[in-house]
């Protein structure tokens, strides 16, 4: 028979693996995003075809940047927070009760701690990976992703070359 020590228990190691598990969730809606200068939105209007005859452009790869932001990239699990996680778990819910209340704890631990193990191995695999925007001479957009912080900030001139982008010389 489970007394309440025993509900408490089970109840707090399951409290703790949602707690854990709404970590990244917090984390992710108050990650900051490295400033960078602010530009009106473009219009999405295209421009009349006689305009582009008129004044083709200078150079098809050339382009502004009209945005630089972080993109937080949730990171694989391999299940070994998982099984690590439940492990302990049973091993700290197996502390708890005698006969079939120690078996429903160590349940419960195992659950409980599967669960915020596997949170913890997936906000330690979590990265930031930089999307820059550029409008590109005849109008179309291109992103190129980065791992580091790029060096290119809105309003650039810049050339995509090969998939980066390079600076455009004067």
């Amino acid at each position: 028979m489970l007394n309440r020590s025993h509900w408490m228990a089970i109840g707090g190691v399951v409290f703790a693996g949602v707690v854990v598990a709404a970590v990244p969730l917090v984390q992710r809606a108050s990650a900051t995003v490295p400033a960078v200068a602010a530009e009106p939105a473009p219009t999405t209007s295209k421009p009349h075809p006689a305009a582009s005859l008129a004044a083709a452009p200078a150079c098809a790869a050339c382009g502004t940047v009209v945005d630089v932001h972080a993109v937080m990239v949730g990171g694989n699990t391999s299940g070994v927070g998982g099984i690590t996680g439940g492990v302990l778990g049973a091993v700290v819910g197996h502390q708890f009760g005698g006969g079939n209340g120690k078996t429903l704890a160590s349940i419960a631990g195992a659950v409980g701690g599967a669960v915020a193990g596997n949170a913890v191995e997936r906000n330690m695999k979590r990265h930031t990976r930089y999307d820059v925007v550029v409008r590109m001479a005849d109008g179309r957009r291109e992103t190129v992703s980065y791992d580091n912080l790029p060096p290119f900030r809105t309003g650039e001139a810049v050339r995509l070359e090969g998939g980066s982008l390079r600076a455009a010389s004067a």
